[in-house]
């Protein structure tokens, strides 16, 4: 039985055709608000481990604040450290994109 890992390695790179996925930049953890009990998703980003997240996290919380519709997303907040930035997103409980799409694209 292959490992998961290895499923996702193979959806992706029959997603990307041609290009090359170098890493992923960030990991994402489901949180719960004590007082509301309501599950949000909290993208955590090491700062010193990627030297353009930085600026990829201000891009991403930018377009963010923009948006607001129903389809997308909805944007929380952010949370900055020394080696960490934590963006707070909608919890989408429909499970990974990418597994979706691999899917759809392998059938």
């Amino acid at each position: 039985m292959e490992k998961s890992g290895t499923i996702i390695e193979n959806s992706l790179s029959t997603l990307l055709g041609f290009y090359n996925l170098i890493f992923f930049i960030y990991r994402v953890k489901l949180v719960v608000n004590k007082s509301t009990g309501e599950a949000v998703a909290m993208k955590m980003i090491d700062i010193e481990k990627h030297s353009d997240a930085r600026q990829t996290v201000r891009k991403e919380t930018a377009i963010h604040r923009m948006l607001s519709n129903s389809n997308i997303i909805q944007y929380f907040g952010k949370r900055s450290e020394s080696n960490m930035e934590y963006i707070f997103l909608e919890y989408a409980s429909g499970g990974e994109l990418f597994d979706r799409i691999g899917k759809i694209q392998l059938k």
